[in-house]
């Protein structure tokens, strides 16, 4: 388990994509940016949600395609030191631009009795 601090120091370098919050859920953090899920923080770790792309091409741009947890698919582990290449983080911006999250699904609402 990752402590507050470490969390949010974490999840701060999230902040070249927008503005980021963090939740504490299932004994890690998730990361939101702009209000949408952006990353685990887990292991004092950033594993960040790259929808849209395929394991090979995460671990292209990331250098691997590592879950934060098992059965998780989308995620890498991210080295700190990616989020000061201004080049990596424009791809990711766009790549978080042409993926968005999908819309949750609406509560179905029970008849009353």
């Amino acid at each position: 388990m990752t402590d507050r601090p470490v969390a949010h120091a974490l999840a701060a370098h999230l902040a070249v994509f927008g503005r980021v919050r963090i939740q504490q859920m299932f004994g890690g953090w998730t990361a939101y940016v702009d209000e949408a899920p952006a990353a685990i923080i887990d292991r004092g770790a950033l594993f960040l949600k790259l929808r849209g792309l395929t394991d090979a091409e995460i671990e292209a741009l990331c250098g691997n395609a590592e879950a934060p947890y098992p059965g998780a698919k989308g995620y890498a582990r991210i080295a700190l030191v990616r989020f000061t290449d201004p080049e990596w983080v424009e791809t990711v911006r766009q790549i978080r631009a042409a993926t968005p999250p999908k819309p949750k699904a609406a509560r179905k609402s029970r008849a009353p009795g």
